[in-house]
């Protein structure tokens, strides 16, 4: 529900009731640790100094900002309307300016090009890459070269293939060409030949990380996902993948759950396309979410008998 925005350092790793109270810990400085219930947590309740903007204005913010950086950035088109909001800030050293979550500003996050001077290995290459993918992809056999123009084998567990990305391209949200080709082409197509305009593989910024959305619809206000097997749990029944684990789809629905509050936060609606649609069925449900109307929630959600997949052991071959 929450990202990466708080620290749960606190939390007792043997926490089993869920109405138990836990105490959290704020990213911003001036934002002393809370307590809360833990199921209310769950449900999206967070920092009441952030909820009611306690402590700063844009000129406050400004100066947090720079006591934490001194004169690295030019703060002049910075507005700050609370903690879960996007600021913008300008990096000096190379006259780049982007925005980012104003909480995590002040918790390190910065200049992605100053970040970029970082040398990564393969292991931290890893690691930034799940932020961006989860666990869609395998980088067991993954080798991170000199620096992150070179290319990298990664092995895409759906496919069997591996694909071979430039490292800063997958970690900018290029992923595996067959998946693409299989689920998002359609909807392109169908838009397309709707006269709508749109924008493919389009990225929301999260701390030093993107989250790639498959279609922007600038006009509509809308992005659209292509959702594959992975965001459903009981999607390959007993053909599931070793891959596959509860712990994988927890990951998936942790992200798919940021993604959905990452869209609000720009004033963006979600629309879901399940992987189970025939071509059919794709080509009347981009009909239903242009006029307004999805069939589907902007969260996957097994529970809901609309997003269930058919059994395919049932399917008639």
């Amino acid at each position: 529900m929450h990202g990466l925005k708080y620290d749960y350092s606190l939390v007792p790793d043997d926490l089993m009731v869920t109405g138990d109270k836990v105490k959290i810990v704020c990213p911003v400085d001036d934002h002393p640790p809370f307590e809360q219930d833990a199921n209310n947590h769950q449900w999206g309740s967070g920092c009441s100094r952030c909820s009611k903007n306690f402590g700063y204005d844009t000129e406050s913010y400004i100066a947090a900002a720079k006591k934490k950086y001194g004169d690295k950035y030019d703060y002049s088109a910075t507005e700050y309307l609370g903690c879960d909001y996007y600021v913008v800030v300008r990096c000096i050293e190379h006259d780049h300016e982007f925005s980012l979550l104003a909480y995590s500003h002040l918790y390190g996050s910065g200049c992605r090009i100053c970040g970029g001077n970082q040398p990564l290995d393969t292991e931290s290459f890893v690691a930034k890459a799940q932020l961006v993918h989860g666990h869609k992809y395998d980088y067991r056999e993954t080798v991170y070269g000199k620096n992150n123009k070179e290319k990298v084998s990664i092995l895409c567990p759906l496919h069997q293939r591996p694909f071979t990305p430039k490292a800063i391209d997958h970690l900018n949200g290029s992923g595996c060409p067959l998946c693409l080709n299989k689920g998002e082409a359609l909807v392109g197509e169908l838009l397309s030949k709707a006269g709508v305009d749109f924008k493919s593989q389009h990225s929301i910024r999260f701390d030093d990380t993107v989250r790639i959305y498959d279609f922007l619809l600038p006009g509509y206000g809308l992005l659209i996902e292509r959702d594959g097997e992975q965001h459903y749990p009981q999607a390959w029944g007993y053909k599931r993948p070793p891959w596959n684990t509860q712990s994988t789809y927890d990951d998936v629905k942790n992200n798919d759950e940021l993604k959905t509050q990452l869209a609000t936060r720009q004033g963006l609606r979600l629309a879901r396309i399940p992987y189970w649609l025939d071509n059919r069925d794709v080509e009347l449900e981009v009909q239903n979410i242009l006029s307004g109307k999805p069939t589907y929630p902007d969260v996957p959600d097994p529970n809901q008998e609309q997003t269930k997949p058919k059994p395919r052991i049932l399917q008639i071959r």
